[in-house]
């Protein structure tokens, strides 16, 4: 991603984000600086992309502790919005039990400024951290309400939709925005000049 003389590079290994400068010549110069986000181990640093609605900062996805996050490279990536994403997806049949992970992309609509992001799905095996107890804190109070709902899961997949300022986490499953399902799997969106979303689902 190009941001006035500065390009933005993702390492998802190391979930670093690398700021590169071009030279008058079209040229890239020696790398200026090296971010990591979250840890080098269980960030996934892998969307970047820029933003419409504020000017001078980035859309970047965490993968592997499934969030997004709005930074500010002029001020040390410094957050205005980190969001976890949503876990749970209705599937029609059964209840809040297919589960989500691993935001691949996040992209910006200008006009409304909503944020459309490609759940993946889990490309590794991760250890058990913070999200995955808040996963199943959440799937056991859903249990709770209603006996009727399966006690395994699946890998599910989805877009989700959300206007940053409406993000309230205390509201599940699309904490403040919409999910909308998708077959295997999301992995990159596209929003045309009409605000249609077009998501490429690779393994369908």
């Amino acid at each position: 991603v190009t941001l006035g003389s500065s390009v933005y590079v993702s390492a998802i290994t190391t979930s670093q984000l690398f700021e590169l400068r071009a030279g008058a010549d079209g040229l890239l110069n020696a790398t200026v600086a090296a971010f990591t986000f979250n840890s080098a181990a269980n960030g996934g640093l892998h969307n970047i992309a820029l933003s419409t609605c504020h000017p001078g900062m980035l859309w970047i996805s965490t993968q592997y502790d499934n969030r997004i996050h709005l930074v500010d490279p002029s001020s040390g990536f410094r957050p205005t919005y980190s969001m976890g994403v949503p876990r749970l997806l209705h599937n029609g049949v059964d209840g809040w039990h297919e589960r989500l992970s691993e935001p691949h992309s996040v992209r910006e609509d200008p006009k409304t400024c909503k944020v459309w992001v490609a759940l993946k799905g889990a490309t590794r095996n991760n250890p058990p951290g913070d999200d995955e107890a808040y996963y199943t804190e959440l799937y056991d109070a859903m249990i709770a309400l209603n006996e009727s709902l399966p006690h395994n899961h699946t890998d599910g997949h989805a877009v989700w939709e959300i206007q940053p300022a409406e993000y309230h986490r205390p509201d599940p499953p699309a904490f403040g925005g919409k999910l909308h399902a998708a077959l295997p799997t999301p992995v990159m969106s596209a929003i045309d000049g009409g605000g249609n979303v077009w998501t490429a689902q690779d393994q369908s």
